[in-house]
């Protein structure tokens, strides 16, 4: 497939917008370059018909989990830009929370490739992130437990604390030990029925009436809360570093398996 005939909506950003702020024109810039940063790293017709015993069964697995996920995070940000050019901050934490899931996923395998385990092993600890679903009763398909999505998100922490061990430590960073737990935490509570999402469409006065606010506020709330939510717009960052760590690690395993790059 052409990279270009794949959906790549722009971001229009409010004009006030247009000052200056590093993290969040950070953000913007690598939303805006998603598409072209992560790609290459997306396989398609990828075979799984190998013996358990080949290294290619559990590597073209890996290559699966990398490609779905990745493929995954490009819907998810054609989402988040499209709720974003709305103005709707309703709609906005959805694709912002699922988008940060998929740092925790990522990151989990890179962990496991780190370990250096065995062929086993690899495959044993791999199962629940191929093969793992979720649910009850009989919608259930297989009998296989996906991971903790809370576990994923732990992952993606100890990942950033070791990125920032290789770094200068200054007061930018001082406070990121929980990083992707808290403000996953923080995406969450609008995303269900809580205080935090009752708030995003209406307010508290002060003698305890409360009001539902105009489609004109919810708009307005763009510019002014984006700012507060801001490590949620970190996830296309960091999802390319990880791709690549997790692709120098397995690029002879994936080469071997002879599979198509998505895009040509």
């Amino acid at each position: 497939m052409n990279i270009k005939e794949f959906p790549n909506p722009k971001l229009n950003l409010p004009k006030e917008f247009k000052k200056t702020d590093r993290r969040r024109d950070m953000s913007f810039k690598a939303i805006e370059n998603y598409l072209d940063s992560v790609g290459k790293y997306i396989y398609t017709d990828i075979n799984h018909d190998y013996s358990p015993s080949d290294s290619n069964h559990i590597h073209s697995y890996i290559q699966k989990i990398m490609s779905a996920n990745v493929l995954r995070s490009l819907y998810l940000r054609n989402t988040f830009v499209d709720e974003f050019n709305n103005r709707n901050m309703i709609g906005l934490f959805l694709p912002l929370k699922a988008w940060f899931e998929i740092v925790g996923v990522l990151a989990s395998i890179l962990d496991l490739l780190e370990q250096n385990l065995s062929t086993e092993n690899l495959f044993n600890k791999l199962q629940p992130y191929v093969l793992g679903n979720r649910g009850e009763g009989s919608f259930r398909v297989g009998k296989i437990e996906a991971i903790n999505v809370l576990t994923m998100i732990k992952k993606a922490d100890n990942y950033l604390e070791k990125m920032l061990k290789k770094g200068p430590r200054d007061s930018t960073n001082r406070d990121a030990n929980n990083f992707f737990t808290d403000f996953y935490n923080m995406a969450s509570n609008p995303s269900h029925p809580s205080y935090d999402s009752y708030e995003l469409v209406g307010f508290l006065h002060d003698d305890g009436v409360w009001k539902a606010k105009k489609p004109d506020e919810i708009k307005k709330m763009i510019t002014e809360d984006v700012d507060g939510y801001g490590g949620l717009l970190m996830s296309p960052l960091f999802i390319e570093n990880i791709c690549e760590k997790i692709f120098k690690i397995e690029i002879e395993y994936f080469n071997k398996l002879g599979s198509q790059k998505y895009f040509n």
